[in-house]
């Protein structure tokens, strides 16, 4: 009986395991992605990120948080849109 419910525990482990790898190749990829990104891009990825979760509508996220880049002069109103654009390249990689 105690053989049979530690078996589970190292199952349940494992699976546990199993799923934490995936996000942690995912936050990977999303950084070395956002490595290659222009500065402007790099503030809105680095901005952005911390709010990216799997269900994230990344279009919403990204018009809120870059209009507020906008308004605080850390992104420039005329290349904001082409940023964004790169910025979720790199960013839909953390969902």
């Amino acid at each position: 009986m105690i053989q049979a419910s530690r078996g589970l525990w190292i199952v349940a482990a494992l699976a546990g395991l199993s799923l934490a790898a995936p996000a942690q190749a995912d936050q990977a990829s999303a950084q070395a992605c956002a490595k290659g990104l222009p500065p402007e891009a790099m503030t809105i990825f680095q901005d952005s990120a911390p709010y990216v979760t799997p269900g994230t509508d990344l279009r919403s996220l990204l018009q809120t948080r870059v209009k507020a880049l906008v308004l605080d002069g850390s992104v420039q109103q005329d290349t904001a849109r082409h940023s964004a654009v790169a910025a979720y390249g790199c960013l839909k990689d953390l969902k």
